[in-house]
């Protein structure tokens, strides 16, 4: 596998690199692979935010020639900054569910049987039941947060004035 930074990734070896070395926790694990482990784990990561949130991106695809998502145009901060074609955020997400797809072994797109969140199990005389609705699947809360801004209908916390 080749990495290919606007084909199969939003990231190059370089950028995660550097990401990664601004936290010494996270590093150790990081430079210990190999560099083709390391190019899977940005394709694996961007695979993920590809299927998750193909779509629903702000701003619009710099060609129409372009495989991903990303790079965009048109992303701006709650002040009105330009965040760049691919925003620290998304750098951080990619890099963070890379190292669990990779380090951590973690499957990002497991295959889940239907039937909702396990609300009890049991072994002996076998048991189960399972909640309504709830999704089986794990939910990445901090890189739901790193995207939330870059995300349509990104609910906007209102300021309270007080007088």
């Amino acid at each position: 596998m080749t990495l290919k930074v606007n084909t199969n990734s939003y990231l190059s070896l370089s950028q995660a690199n550097t990401w990664f070395a601004d936290r010494p926790t996270l590093n150790s694990g990081w430079a210990a692979l190999t560099q083709t482990a390391q190019e899977e784990a940005l394709v694996l990561a961007t695979d993920h935010l590809e299927q998750q949130y193909k779509g629903q991106w702000k701003g619009a695809i710099v060609s129409q020639k372009q495989l991903l998502e990303f790079p965009r145009t048109g992303l701006f901060d709650s002040d009105g900054r330009d965040l760049g074609s691919v925003p620290p955020g998304m750098v951080a997400a990619i890099c963070i569910l890379g190292y669990k797809a990779v380090v951590d072994q973690e499957d990002l797109c497991p295959d889940v049987a239907p039937g909702g969140q396990p609300l009890s199990e049991s072994v002996g005389p076998i048991s189960s039941s399972y909640a309504k609705g709830a999704s089986p699947l794990k939910r990445y809360v901090k890189i739901e947060g790193l995207l939330a801004p870059l995300l349509q209908g990104e609910k906007k916390s209102k300021k309270v004035k007080r007088g």
